[in-house]
């Protein structure tokens, strides 16, 4: 079942600095939802990303991850760089 939501949510995440092959790495590990729709501050594993692309909201760039939990649900994450909080986006 698809549902839209823009829920915030704390998120776990690993920064790793640019190489001169690569861009700066930022990847999603734990997200925790804090009770106010999801319910009671859940905390879910992330086991894989399976998609991320990233997108324009005026200036700052939001940053988008498809990802898959251990429980197999699926959530779509989203990082507003100027404001520096995470959103569920939605969940499939």
């Amino acid at each position: 079942m698809y549902s839209e939501t823009y829920e915030d949510v704390d998120v776990i995440c690993l920064f790793r600095r640019p190489t001169e092959i690569a861009g700066p790495e930022m990847r999603p590990l734990r997200m925790r939802r804090r009770g106010v729709i999801g319910g009671d501050g859940q905390a879910f594993k992330i086991r894989k990303i399976t998609c991320h692309w990233s997108s324009m909201r005026g200036k700052f760039r939001q940053y988008h991850y498809t990802v898959l939990t251990e429980a197999e649900d699926v959530y779509e994450l989203v990082l507003d760089s100027g404001t520096m909080q995470w959103k569920l986006r939605c969940e499939m």
